[in-house]
């Protein structure tokens, strides 16, 4: 009966004590008022003092006592400020307390009214009333409370301090006081620095907070405020600069329906026409604007003798520093305008930077941008990705639409030459470059499967880049990492199957040809293990989509061919590659052939010597003095031969026998899914094993037929 009618006890009172809080308030008015007396008449009473005695610390003395009478002007002024914003609170608070108290008083009568029958409809309006005005009110107290707070937390800094939490409108509030504190001043006030700092860092997500501050300041504003920081202190800089980037991260988000839009969709661009839309857009073209913009040159330590610093270097600074992701479409944008932007100025993002001694290495701000969004928002690298591809790829090639090359070469010391391929890394996976891929269970998307057939048809002829004394030897682990978590793509290449699981969506005959890339790859150890370890996994999850076919009893040994051969094709690519890798291995070890050449050159040099004076003598004794020396090494290379040959037959083995142990572990597991445990004594596993392991060791022989071909 009446359960919808609000209740008194509904409506809350105020839990503290406002009585003593006034009585604290005249004591704090009055200690302030003594605290600025008492240190004006320290500074008045030792002046008067130095002009009767003087020592040799006097003047030093004066010194100190004027800045005893600021810092008394100082606390008196802020404790008369804290009076004045504590009384408002204990005001605002009376009158709230006050008008619940009232409230009470009406929702009271209202139950009185009703008495024991179901209330009426205008009964119900009335209670509809009363709560409208409790949510006003505590709306009203909450506000006031975040205000008071921020206020009060401005005056009252505590440096390496954590401020309070504080509601939406407080946030705001909070990011009005950071914009009144952004100014020349702010470098020279390492309290009000420390503040500053704890505030961003703590707030920097809060969307309320994050708006307000970029409204006030502007994206301009707020770069200026990161460079107010002294740097001589590291903690807040780096406070600072992560809570900026954070900032700019969290006001340029989209709505949640939007997030994996490309900039040029329809809903997209409408949104853009929403008042919500215009102020993003407002946003950015500020960002990309401050971007461009030619800043004054730090000078280099170092040497660095670039002409000129953009603005884009302090923004993908704050980008960096930050955990919170940008949306997709915001660094999207900055990135297609610095690429739009290397059409009229090829070098723009480049700039020469002294290395080592004598060295000089390309700093690409360009790279930076690709590896920052990599780290931040992957979705971001797969839309540019996807749309500068050959641009991003090709550069340096002589190709239409390639990036031009550096001006200065790229050195394996640069740290900035994996941005792009972090961005590969992040915008084939939907992961960040640094992430566990391992730990991953959603497959790719289309997109991200799109962009992984591309870059395996441009390492299809350009294999020797990721050779370990290649140009691209550094990216080699990384590219095994998007042939690993693509693998179905790699398993269609090798057979044209249709029932692959998680097989793109076109024609075997479209893919490019990833034997060579396979057999390249497993000649870097972290790129062979995430290969064999994700084709193992896609063999066991061909295996048992295999044994849930309704037709499988009909063709048991053409379904776990199909289900095998892919995986086991794979391991044998892979295993002839390290193989032939083992035994040039062995045969290199110990110099032997270039101990060879230099006994050869010392034989020859005695030759020399002793058949100089006789005529035609010299060819024979030559002879005589090779077969010599070579029969010195005879027996040590018939050795290392065989050692060598022996260490290729153990690779081989040793990877044929985990291949056909693997299919068979393959069927186990999916015997065990489809029939429970233990199996039932109709089934005959054993039987279906001798089959997956027979598939198996002769799709690792066609395997290895094709790595010995390349």
């Amino acid at each position: 009966m009446g359960g919808s009618l609000i209740g008194v006890g509904d409506i809350p009172s105020y839990s503290g004590d406002l009585a003593e809080l006034e009585r604290l308030i005249g004591t704090l008015s009055r200690s302030a008022a003594a605290v600025e007396a008492d240190s004006a008449d320290t500074h008045h009473t030792f002046q008067a003092f130095g002009g009767s005695y003087a020592t040799d610390h006097t003047e030093e003395l004066l010194a100190t006592t004027r800045s005893v009478r600021r810092g008394g002007e100082d606390l008196g002024e802020d404790g008369r400020g804290l009076v004045r914003l504590l009384t408002r609170y204990v005001q605002e608070m009376q009158a709230i307390d006050q008008r619940m108290r009232g409230l009470r008083d009406d929702v009271a009568a209202l139950w009185q009214q009703v008495g024991i029958y179901e209330p009426e409809p205008e009964h119900l309006a009335a209670s509809e009333e009363y709560a409208s005005q409790l949510r006003r009110l505590l709306e009203h107290a909450e506000r006031t409370e975040g205000e008071v707070a921020v206020a009060v937390n401005a005056l009252l800094p505590e440096p390496g301090g954590t401020p309070p939490p504080v509601g939406n409108r407080g946030a705001a509030a909070l990011a009005r006081q950071v914009a009144d504190a952004a100014g020349p001043l702010l470098r020279g006030n390492p309290v009000q620095q420390a503040w500053v700092a704890d505030v961003l860092d703590q707030h920097g997500d809060n969307q309320a907070f994050a708006d307000a501050l970029a409204d006030a300041l502007g994206v301009e504003g707020l770069m200026q405020l990161g460079s107010s920081i002294s740097p001589a202190l590291l903690p807040l800089v780096s406070k600072v600069e992560r809570g900026i980037g954070t900032v700019l991260a969290t006001t340029t988000r989209v709505p949640a329906k939007l997030q994996d839009a490309h900039p040029d969709d329809p809903e997209f661009q409408e949104w853009l026409r929403t008042a919500e839309g215009r102020r993003w857009q407002d946003i950015l073209d500020q960002t990309t604007a401050y971007g461009h913009r030619e800043l004054a040159r730090t000078p280099d330590p170092a040497g660095d003798p670039r002409e000129t610093y953009y603005g884009y270097e302090r923004i993908i600074n704050h980008l960096e520093a930050t955990n919170q992701p940008a949306s997709a479409q915001y660094l999207y944008l900055l990135t297609d305008d610095m690429i739009t932007a290397e059409a009229t100025d090829p070098q723009k993002w480049r700039h020469a930077a002294y290395g080592e001694p004598g060295e000089i290495r390309s700093v690409d701000l360009l790279d930076r941008q690709l590896g920052m969004i990599a780290h931040n928002n992957p979705h971001a690298a797969t839309l540019v990705m996807t749309d500068h591809f050959d641009y991003l790829m090709l550069q340096g090639e002589d190709e239409d639409g390639a990036r031009p090359g550096p001006e200065y070469p790229l050195t394996p010391s640069n740290p900035e030459r994996h941005g792009l391929t972090d961005a590969l890394v992040a915008a084939t996976t939907g992961r960040t470059p640094d992430a566990d891929q391992s730990l991953a269970t959603d497959p790719p998307t289309q997109q991200q499967q799109d962009l992984a057939i591309e870059v395996f048809r441009y390492y299809e002829d350009r294999t020797h880049l990721l050779a370990p004394k290649g140009d691209h030897a550094y990216r080699a682990s990384r590219i095994g990492m998007i042939t690993a978590e693509h693998i179905a793509v790699v398993h269609t290449t090798l057979g044209d199957y249709s029932d692959i699981p998680n097989r793109p969506d076109q024609p075997r005959t479209n893919l490019p040809n990833t034997e060579r890339l396979l057999y390249q790859l497993a000649l870097d150890k972290d790129a062979f293990a995430a290969i064999e370890g994700a084709s193992s996994a896609q063999t066991a999850l061909a295996v048992e989509q295999a044994m849930d076919n309704e037709n499988f009893e009909g063709s048991v040994d053409d379904f776990l061919y199909r289900a095998v051969a892919p995986g086991s094709t794979t391991a044998g690519i892979m295993a002839e590659s390290r193989a032939a890798s083992a035994y040039e291995g062995v045969m290199d070890e110990g110099s032997l052939s270039t101990r060879k050449k230099w006994s050869e050159r010392f034989l020859n040099t005695i030759s020399d010597t002793a058949t100089k004076n006789l005529p035609f003598a010299g060819t024979a004794t030559a002879k005589i003095f090779d077969e010599i020396n070579a029969e010195l090494y005879k027996g040590l290379e018939e050795d290392k031969a065989r050692n060598a040959a022996d260490k290729r037959a153990e690779v081989r083995y040793d990877s044929e026998v985990q291949n056909e142990a693997g299919a068979a572990t393959a069927v186990e597991a999916a015997l065990h899914n489809k029939y429970g445990d233990p199996l039932p004594d109709d089934v005959d596993a054993e039987r279906y094993k001798d089959m997956a392991r027979g598939h198996a060791n002769s799709a690792y022989a066609i395997g290895r037929t094709k790595g010995a071909s390349n």
